[in-house]
């Protein structure tokens, strides 16, 4: 379209194209782009908008999303132990109704999911099967391929009923391990925030978990030669052990 043209448009013919533009704009993104979602509220808003409009519409035919998750420690003991969690005032935006949402998402193709909690206990208290039991409908369908990003689980507190081991049967989706952040913010005095260091495992590795060959070895040492403590050791024995390698 030439300026010659926009000058001869009236405001009402400029208002239309722009609006088939912007709809071309978020239909492209839509078909293209990887959707990123870092909270259940909004990502209930996109799967059940209160507002009609094409972008809430394109929204649901979305190919390709990502959801990121830090999550209060309490919202996966609810989905464990619900009746033991009374709540006066529900949220509707809930894990299992986002997961029955999702499952109505016709053209997504993948899904990717970013797990962890908000507290400085270890992520192995979490019961990861009962969490992610709402996904095992959406992955027994022909698509979306759906992968899952969880922190490493510590030999401590693993349970075959609570955990996604290598010994179990495979889950219908991918899952891959991260070492868990070790640093966290604590309540100190006067209100202040203070950082402290609180690994999760492995304990003794005091590094990142980067794609650097070096980095690499060293964290699969100290998680082969701690997993081995526990292994082979009584809890109170392997602690003393562990503890004294930090």
């Amino acid at each position: 379209m030439y300026v010659e043209d926009c000058k001869c448009m009236s405001h009402c013919e400029r208002g239309r194209a722009y609006l088939f533009r912007r709809a071309n704009i978020v239909d492209s993104l839509v078909d293209t782009a990887t959707i990123h979602v870092t909270d259940l509220a909004t990502l209930q808003h996109i799967l059940a908008p209160t507002t009609s409009n094409h972008l809430a519409t394109a929204l649901n035919d979305m190919r390709v999303l990502s959801i990121t998750l830090r999550l209060p420690l309490k919202e996966f003991d609810k989905i464990e132990s619900p009746s033991a969690q009374p709540n006066k005032h529900p949220s509707k935006h809930t894990w299992p109704s986002t997961c029955s949402a999702l499952a109505n998402l016709q053209n997504l193709r993948k899904l990717h999911l970013w797990l962890d909690h908000d507290h400085t206990s270890s992520w192995s208290i979490v019961n990861e099967r009962a969490f992610l039991r709402p996904l095992h409908d959406i992955a027994n369908k022909p698509s979306p391929h759906i992968s899952v990003n969880l922190p490493k689980t510590h030999p401590k507190h693993e349970n075959f009923e609570r955990h996604f081991l290598p010994s179990c049967d495979p889950p219908p989706f991918t899952i891959t391990r991260r070492l868990r952040q070790g640093q966290h913010a604590v309540p100190g005095r006067k209100g202040m925030l203070n950082v402290k260091d609180i690994p999760d495992f492995p304990e003794s590795y005091s590094g990142e978990d980067s794609e650097d060959d070096a980095d690499f070895d060293r964290l699969a040492h100290a998680e082969m030669c701690e997993r081995r403590v526990w292994e082979t050791m009584q809890p109170a024995d392997a602690e003393k052990v562990v503890s004294s390698q930090v």
